[in-house]
């Protein structure tokens, strides 16, 4: 275990070194940081709670006919999206193997999270140290086509913060849809983040609505997916996204996500109460500031309606806490530190590193003794 906290801890000594004003995080030191986690993860061998799900759908994809031909014939349950099955024939059909995926696919998203995150003027240790602790296990260890999808929707975001250009980045961003249906929710989140506080309030007053309706409905969470799979255009979309309705352990919403829910809600104050220090002319922070408030209440929202759902509200988390680390590192950049903000921010380390281990340990079984090929 104690191989994956390492990253954590050398994260955590870097970011309060910086702050302390003793050393300065630059832009290679950033890089090496998120290249590192890409490696990691994508080094692995056996490891993971992802790991014989994609090694037999790569083993499904035959190669000895076209690409169209093979994708159509596939009877892989459950079936995956037509862009990571592209992925998986190239590689397979220029003699590569299941882990030369994992591999592109960790390093791709690492990669473009930096890309994204590498302009701020803001404090990029909070970004790192969020980035290992939230997305580290999850988008490494877990979800190879959502880190694939999590890495072109932070791409189309990146291009919007630097050229305004709205068509364009949705374009990009869409790309993410292709590897994993669900990122279909981070477009319609990017659209209401143009729209500005504007944005804001719609989706908190459809989400006041929700909570509402959900109370009247005596917190009957079937009740909306019965909505939900009337709505979705898509029948194959719909039913994935019900049958996660039982992954989830709890009956009931238990303590502890009512108190990642809770901290997603304090995120959402914290960045609304001083987007005021930011400097809105710089990379678009305000639209960066708007879909990190957006999506962590929609996350939060679902996260309570949705509490044994545990896949359909961590894929909201995991572009979210990408934003929320952007958007706090902005916050801390321009605001005056007092005692009780260096307070504040080695709390917040210490909460972090909790959600961590909590993390960890419930992927202990798979995560653990970590193997790399390198060593296989």
């Amino acid at each position: 275990m104690l191989f994956y906290c390492l990253p954590f801890i050398f994260a955590t000594i870097l970011c309060l070194a910086e702050e302390y004003q003793l050393f300065k995080l630059d832009n290679f030191f950033y890089f090496c940081g998120f290249l590192t986690i890409g490696l990691i993860g994508g080094l692995r061998f056996q490891t993971g709670m992802d790991w014989s799900v994609y090694q037999n759908y790569f083993n499904s994809i035959n190669i000895s006919v076209s690409p169209i031909a093979s994708y159509n014939h596939n009877a892989f349950q459950p079936s995956f999206e037509i862009g990571y099955f592209y992925l998986n024939y190239f590689i397979k059909n220029i003699g590569g193997t299941c882990s030369d995926v994992f591999l592109v696919a960790s390093v791709f998203c690492s990669t473009a999270v930096y890309w994204f995150t590498s302009k701020t003027p803001g404090k990029k240790w909070y970004i790192l140290t969020t980035y290992i602790c939230f997305n580290f296990l999850y988008l490494h260890f877990a979800t190879v086509r959502q880190s694939i999808g999590v890495a072109f929707f932070v791409i189309g975001a990146g291009y919007y913060a630097i050229t305004s250009r709205k068509i364009t980045s949705i374009m990009l961003a869409s790309i993410s849809i292709l590897f994993q249906i669900s990122s279909v929710i981070y477009i319609f989140l990017m659209l209401l983040a143009f729209a500005g506080k504007n944005g804001v309030r719609l989706l908190t007053l459809t989400i006041s609505t929700l909570l509402f309706v959900f109370i009247l409905s005596g917190f009957n969470s079937n009740f909306f997916y019965k909505i939900i799979s009337f709505l979705l255009p898509s029948h194959s979309f719909s039913s994935k996204l019900l049958s996660y309705n039982h992954t989830g352990k709890e009956s009931i919403m238990s303590i502890s996500t009512y108190f990642f829910g809770a901290s997603m809600v304090f995120f959402a104050i914290y960045i609304t109460k001083h987007r005021k220090f930011v400097n809105f002319k710089f990379l678009n922070s305000g639209f960066i500031i708007n879909y990190a408030i957006i999506s962590l209440l929609a996350t939060a929202t679902t996260m309570i309606m949705f509490y044994s759902n545990f896949v359909m509200w961590t894929r909201l988390f995991n572009v979210a806490s990408i934003f929320q680390a952007y958007a706090i590192s902005l916050i801390l950049s321009k605001i005056k530190k007092n005692k009780l903000d260096r307070a504040l921010i080695f709390l917040g380390i210490c909460f972090n590193f909790l959600l961590y281990y909590y993390f960890l340990t419930h992927g202990f079984k798979t995560l653990i003794p970590y193997k790399s090929i390198l060593t296989n």
